[in-house]
């Protein structure tokens, strides 16, 4: 194609026509000239490529090794590998020796430093850039509870992280926490510089992680007191916390791992992982209505995942629910698998492999959704502080 075809078109258009690009090729584009290079940087390209991109999947491997996928969601696809596009990958060690992975949303990664827990930083693999975020303070104490969430702001558009620390008691023998005596929350939005101070939420013990939903944050916390369980909501625009009543039947639990919360087709949804022979997902139908959950999907167990010689939690975290309804899961940390609706048999994903080392030890995978963006940190943050991978 000419490429004056591009020159007499409106910037509306062109932008319209790359946005709608696969993730490589736009990349690719940024090397053709500096005009285009220009185009994909500006934020008018970012947001039209934010809308219409399709989602993907981050996995890490051993704590360091990222893989950005994009998924292909089409009915005909004669094998499941074909629902996963590789786009790019990197490696943390330039900026920390091991990461957890804390948070996605739109295009940004929200990574914890493993060895030193008070390092934070935010990533753009597909820009390559990264920034470590404002010290917010020393929590290494046994006897402090602490998580994180990231998410963008459903009006204004700003990204935030939220970090809840929590004085507990445990027990002398099990190290259990028994009690919280006192919660302190903070907030940062990204480019601001600086941790605020906010009003702190109920003394319920948070979940490790949190799900980010229709702009708000929600862990699984659990009532130490009475014995059963709720789901804590944290609206990022108007910074105040709620809660509300998970699915019937799974208020009390001697297990906290038995139940997940996750984000499956825009629904907030909770995983039930008490059954040994199948996986219950319940969906809220009605975004903050109690009385909407309702049963979603039922997932059999298959056998070749049970266990088998190890001593493992017994569950999984579903991550994308694909048209023809087969399912992308994560399977104790340990696989990637692909749950088919027609044969009813779970098969791990060679993609996202390996899963042993050369010593057949397993190797540790995390993996949560993630939409690819072209959002420099750059327009965020000073220019000085942003780094490169």
């Amino acid at each position: 194609m000419n490429i004056d075809f591009f020159r007499y078109l409106p910037l509306e258009i062109i932008i319209e026509i790359v946005s709608r690009l696969p993730i490589r090729t736009i990349v690719t584009c940024k090397s053709v000239c500096k005009t285009w290079r220009n185009l994909i940087q500006t934020r008018a390209f970012v947001d039209s490529h934010l809308s219409k991109s399709s989602s993907g999947v981050v996995t890490c491997r051993i704590s360091r090794y990222f893989k950005i996928f994009e998924f292909v969601d089409e009915l005909d696809l004669d094998h499941h590998n074909r629902h996963y596009i590789p786009v790019t990958e990197f490696c943390c060690n330039k900026f920390m020796e091991s990461s957890q992975l804390e948070g996605s949303a739109n295009g940004l990664l929200f990574l914890r430093s493993i060895i030193n827990r008070n390092n934070l930083y935010i990533c753009n693999p597909i820009t390559r850039e990264y920034i470590q975020l404002p010290y917010a303070g020393i929590f290494n104490s046994f006897s402090v509870l602490v998580t994180y969430g990231f998410g963008v702001c459903k009006m204004t558009g700003r990204y935030k992280v939220v970090r809840v620390l929590q004085e507990c008691i445990r027990h002398p023998d099990t190290v259990d926490v028994v009690r919280i005596m006192k919660c302190v929350c903070h907030v940062h939005t990204i480019g601001t510089g600086i941790w605020r101070s906010i009003a702190p939420c109920a003394m319920l013990e948070h979940d490790c992680f949190s799900t980010a939903i229709n702009g708000s944050l929600h862990w699984l916390v659990t009532d130490l007191q009475k014995g059963f369980k709720l789901i804590s909501c944290f609206d990022l625009e108007t910074e105040i916390f709620s809660t509300f009543s998970p699915p019937p039947l799974m208020g009390r639990s001697e297990n906290r791992t038995e139940f997940l919360l996750v984000a499956l087709g825009g629904y907030l949804c909770v995983c039930d992982n008490t059954c040994e022979h199948e996986i219950v997902i319940w969906l809220m139908k009605e975004y903050g209505d109690e009385k909407s959950w309702t049963r979603g999907f039922v997932v059999r167990k298959s056998p070749e995942f049970l266990r088998g010689n190890f001593e493992l939690p017994n569950f999984v975290c579903p991550i994308k629910v694909f048209k023809n309804g087969d399912m992308l899961m994560a399977w104790f940390e340990l696989y990637m698998v692909h749950y088919s609706l027609k044969t009813k048999a779970a098969t791990r994903i060679d993609v996202f492999g390996p899963y042993e080392d050369d010593n057949d030890n397993f190797i540790n995978v995390t993996a949560m959704l993630h939409n690819s963006s072209f959002l420099s940190l750059k327009s965020c943050f000073p220019m000085e502080n942003v780094k490169l991978l």
